[in-house]
């Protein structure tokens, strides 16, 4: 879960970064990102290899070969399985 506070107030905004649908068949739908500013993806595979970057919530993994994957998004990790 991401916490972000505005600076000089009370009023907190709690972001719960999730994966639609997982495991992940073709489209990686990341969800919870409404109130980021911006957004980091990056995807690893299970060696710890880079395979995809980028600053979207949506990622099109149907090149990807099935298995484990790390993803990171503004610096939460998650795992997804490939089907």
């Amino acid at each position: 879960e991401i916490l972000r506070c505005l600076v000089g107030s009370e009023m907190c905004i709690r972001d719960r970064v999730t994966i639609l649908s997982n495991p992940v068949k073709d489209a990686l739908v990341i969800m919870g990102l409404h109130n980021a500013e911006t957004i980091d993806v990056r995807l690893f595979d299970n060696t710890g290899r880079l395979v995809m970057q980028g600053s979207q919530s949506r990622m099109d993994i149907s090149s990807l070969s099935p298995g484990l994957y790390i993803l990171q998004v503004n610096g939460k990790i998650l795992k997804v399985i490939k089907d």
